[in-house]
């Protein structure tokens, strides 16, 4: 079963996308729920950071002694902002600037440049990140004290504020509820250890490090020590500790129970399929019957609902894979004006919804209804009273015939209509009798539209003989 990201706690672990460091296989990436509905943030979202530093690479590669962004460097020109946002199986680095570099070796220092690796988003699934929502934040420019830009990005370092609350950096973020009570710091996940080609990490797996903000300080980059204090970390250390953000929907599916590492799964999260296309079935002389299937590959329950014209005819658990039928027959085709109509099916999960129409056009000019089977009498039919309920247009014509001997090849059918309409018994003609073993009493009754328009059909047909 699933439930949504919404359900759980701020705290709460959650396996998302995947990382790789090095040569090893991509490992799948365990977040923090630290906040949902941030302010500032994007509307009905859940933010989540990474549980440990997943990563050792530099903020930007050295550019020059007199370049302006080593000086004052902004965040959203970074080579981590444009990687951690990449999903380039390689070449990712576009230059920002006449003396922008490449984040290589060269031009950063402990040897874990990364200008030659995958975007941070390669090793995510396309749904994964479809699943990222863009977030908008905002950075005081360094050099002009009280001006401002912006920048959009799907995968974010966290500000210095949203760590630790502290007021240093003038960037409009508040604090994130998780680090209002939790520890701020944190060490390298064990494939950032083992892997990582740094020549600067930390003394053992257990020992916390220092990792980056993407707020700007004079000559370097605020950042969070290993003892949970504000830091200053030169922009081109390639051992400063990478600790990503995003924000997905809190309507993300997600797993109910916890695997063995106490994380949560976001599950795949596939809509039911309704068989066909949305399409046009044709002109329809007589009551018929749609045929579809429903299928959810995540074999969740899926609740069907059936529409005629928007209003609801039936609603059921589907059987998946089984042939359904949606039938119009019955009052419910009678009831429908020779018009165009729809159908609609929609199938949901819980979590989406899917939705199938087919459009047909009622064109019927003539109705005709008459029992299946014949009533069989004890004794010979001698008279017969018969009403009939229908709505029809005014043009319409309209006639009511009965028979005695219905079981016979060819029935004598007696015209009553005019007795209908009055109200009167009809005496059965006695010339004509029965050629087969048993007497049969039939009704006939049958409308011509006559070129009327609206509604035409037959409510209800009764009445008694003896």
């Amino acid at each position: 079963m699933a439930q949504f990201l919404s359900n759980l706690p701020v705290g709460a672990l959650i396996k998302f996308g995947k990382h790789k460091v090095g040569s090893e296989t991509a490992q799948p990436i365990v977040w923090i729920v630290a906040d949902k509905n941030h302010s500032g943030y994007p509307a009905n979202s859940v933010t989540l950071i990474t549980q440990k530093i997943i990563d050792l690479r530099a903020y930007d590669a050295w550019e020059g002694d007199d370049e302006d962004i080593d000086t004052d460097p902004e965040y959203p020109d970074s080579n981590i902002n444009q990687w951690l946002n990449s999903a380039a199986a390689s070449n990712w680095f576009v230059k920002k600037g006449s003396k922008d570099n490449p984040p290589d070796n060269v031009n950063t220092n402990s040897n874990t440049g990364y200008s030659d690796r995958p975007g941070f988003l390669y090793n995510f699934t396309t749904q994964e990140r479809l699943a990222l929502l863009p977030t908008t934040h905002t950075f005081p420019i360094q050099h002009l004290d009280g001006s401002f830009t912006t920048a959009v990005a799907n995968v974010f370092l966290p500000s210095l504020r949203e760590v630790l609350g502290v007021t240093t950096v003038n960037d409009k973020t508040t604090r994130l509820q998780y680090f209002a009570t939790n520890d701020v710091t944190c060490g390298l996940t064990a494939q950032a250890y083992t892997n990582t080609s740094c020549t600067d990490k930390p003394v053992s797996i257990d020992s916390t490090w220092n990792y980056f903000s993407r707020s700007a300080a004079h000559n370097d980059v605020y950042g969070v020590s290993s003892t949970g204090t504000q830091t200053n970390i030169s922009t081109h250390d390639g051992s400063g500790g990478i600790r990503p953000m995003v924000n997905i929907s809190v309507n993300t599916k997600i797993s109910d129970v916890v695997d063995n590492e106490g994380c949560y799964t976001v599950l795949t999260q596939v809509p039911p399929v309704i068989s066909g296309t949305n399409s046009n079935i044709g002109v329809k002389s007589s009551a018929f019957s749609q045929s579809y299937t429903v299928t959810d590959a995540d074999n969740d329950e899926v609740i069907v609902t059936e529409y005629i014209d928007n209003v609801k005819v039936r609603s059921y658990v589907a059987t998946l894979g089984a042939t359904n039928n949606f039938a119009v027959t019955g009052e419910t085709w009678l009831k429908l004006a020779n018009d165009k109509h729809t159908l609609t099916i929609t199938a949901t999960d819980g979590f989406d919804e899917t939705t199938r129409t087919f459009t047909f056009t009622k064109s019927v000019t003539t109705l005709v209804v008459q029992r299946s089977t014949p009533i069989e009498p004890t004794t010979e039919p001698k008279s017969i009273i018969i009403s009939v309920v229908k709505v029809i247009p005014q043009e319409a014509t309209f006639k009511v015939e009965v028979c005695r001997n219905g079981f016979d090849t060819t029935p004598y059918w007696e015209d009553i209509t005019s007795k209908v309409l009055s109200g009167k018994i009809h005496e059965f003609d006695t010339d004509h009798t029965k050629t087969a073993t048993k007497w049969g009493i039939n009704v006939r009754v049958t409308i011509d539209r006559n070129g009327g328009v609206g509604a035409c059909y037959i409510k209800e047909i009764g009445g008694n003989f003896e």
